[in-house]
C-alpha cells in the first residue's frame, strides 16, 4: 500500500467554497454538506465580495468526511515536549516532497503535497482539525509578506488593538471575554498575525472557534445564557482556582455569540499584555507594570508560533529583528499576582485609553 493512498479523491460533485482571507485566496472542496457549511461559517467574516477576482494562486484544501487509509508502518511518532512517558499525539511520514500528519487523538489525517492539502477523518466530530489546517496554510502563505504568528487572544476598539499573551489559556480567554464588556470587539482567540508596517504594527485574526472554560462563559451575558441552569448554578460563586479545575470546555462561534458588531478581522496593535498570573499568589490585587525592553522581547519570543510539521519548506525566517521592532513600537505590560478579571480589565481599559490619547 502506498502511503499516498490516504490522499482521497473527492468526487466531481464535491461542494466547493471560494473565499479570501487577508488577501490570500482559498478554494476548499468537501464531500459533505455539514463540513462545507462549517467552513463557510468559520470564514464568513473574511469572505470578499468577489473572491473569483483574486490574482494570486489559490490555496487548495480538500476536506474529506471519511476514514483515512494509510500504511501505518510508515508513520513515526513525534515525541511530546511534556515528557517521553506520555503517549504520542502525532505521527508523521515524509514521501516525495510531501508529508502525512496523523493526529492520534482524533484519527484525523492531514496530507500536504505541493499541489495542495487534504484533511481526512471525522471532521463533523472534530471541526477544530479543519481550523488547524486553515490556520497553518494562511500563516505560511503570509510569512513572505513579513507576518509572524503569535499565540494569544486579541481584541480591538475603534481600530486599536490589544493582544494578550502568556498565562494559562483559560485565564487569558476569560480576560479577553471580560474586555468585550468594555467596548472591545473580538479579533482572535488563539493565533494572531502581526507585522510592522509604516511605523505601526498591523494585527490580523485567524479563523477559529472559541474554546472556553467555565470562567470565560460566566464573564459575558451571552455566553452565560448558553449554559444550562444546572451549569450556572454549579459554576456561580466558585473561585478561580475551583473553576480552572473543571475540565468542561465550550466551543462557541464568536459571530454567533457577539454578533457582527462584536467581531473584527484586524486592527492596529497598540498594546501587548504578558499574563504572568500565579495560581498561588496571595497579594490582594494584581499588579500591572510596564515591561522593560529585554523582557518585552522575551515575552514576544515565548509567544511566537511556528508551524513545525506543517512547514515543509522551512520558510519561517529568523524572527529577532521583527520581534525587536514590535517591542520598540508597541506598549507592553506584564500582569502579575492573582487572577482578578474585572480589576485587570478595568486597568487595561484605562491604560489603552491613555495610550490612544498619547498617539493622538
Amino acid at each position: 500500500m502506498s502511503i499516498w493512498s490516504a490522499h482521497t479523491i473527492v468526487p466531481d460533485d464535491a461542494r466547493t467554497l471560494l473565499f479570501t482571507i487577508h488577501d490570500v485566496p482559498f478554494r476548499v472542496r468537501a464531500n459533505d454538506d455539514a463540513v462545507i457549511a462549517h467552513i463557510a461559517r468559520l470564514v464568513q467574516r473574511y469572505r470578499a465580495a468577489e473572491p473569483e477576482a483574486a490574482t494570486e494562486p489559490r490555496q487548495e484544501l480538500i476536506a474529506v468526511q471519511g476514514v483515512p487509509t494509510l500504511d501505518a508502518v510508515r508513520l513515526t511518532d513525534v515525541p511530546r515536549r511534556s515528557g517521553a512517558r506520555k503517549p504520542a499525539r502525532v505521527a508523521t511520514a515524509d514521501h516525495d516532497g510531501g508529508r502525512v500528519i496523523l493526529r492520534r487523538e482524533t484519527g484525523v489525517m492531514t496530507t500536504i503535497r505541493p499541489d495542495g492539502w487534504t484533511i481526512t477523518g471525522d471532521l463533523r466530530a472534530h471541526p477544530g482539525e479543519v481550523t488547524r489546517a486553515l490556520d497553518a496554510m494562511l500563516s505560511l502563505a503570509l510569512v513572505e509578506r513579513g507576518y509572524l504568528t503569535l499565540k494569544g487572544s486579541a481584541l480591538a476598539r475603534d481600530g486599536r488593538g490589544i493582544a494578550l499573551v502568556g498565562g494559562p489559556d483559560t485565564a487569558r480567554r476569560a480576560l479577553a471575554v471580560t474586555l468585550l464588556g468594555h467596548g472591545f470587539r473580538w479579533v482572535t482567540e488563539d493565533s494572531l498575525l502581526v507585522r510592522v508596517a509604516a511605523g505601526h504594527v498591523e494585527m490580523r485574526g485567524l479563523p477559529g472557534l472559541l474554546r472556553l472554560g467555565p470562567a470565560a462563559m460566566l464573564a459575558h451575558p451571552t455566553l452565560r445564557a448558553m449554559l444550562s441552569d444546572d451549569e450556572r448554578a454549579r459554576y456561580t460563586g466558585q473561585t478561580w482556582r475551583d473553576l480552572r479545575e473543571i475540565e468542561a470546555r465550550y466551543v462557541v462561534d464568536a459571530a454567533d455569540a457577539f454578533g457582527a458588531d462584536g467581531v473584527a478581522t484586524d486592527g492596529a496593535l497598540q498594546m501587548i499584555v504578558a499574563l504572568r498570573w500565579k495560581s498561588g499568589a496571595t497579594q490582594a490585587t494584581p499588579a500591572i507594570t510596564p515591561l522593560a525592553r529585554a523582557d518585552a522581547y522575551e515575552a514576544l519570543a515565548d509567544a511566537t508560533r511556528s508551524y513545525g510539521l506543517y512547514d515543509l519548506r522551512a520558510t519561517l525566517p529568523p524572527n529577532f529583528h521583527r520581534l525587536q521592532r514590535i517591542a520598540e513600537t508597541v506598549t507592553m505590560h506584564a500582569v502579575t499576582g492573582p487572577v482578578d478579571l474585572q480589576t485587570v480589565a478595568a486597568a487595561l481599559v484605562a491604560d489603552e485609553a491613555a495610550t490612544a490619547n498619547e498617539v493622538r
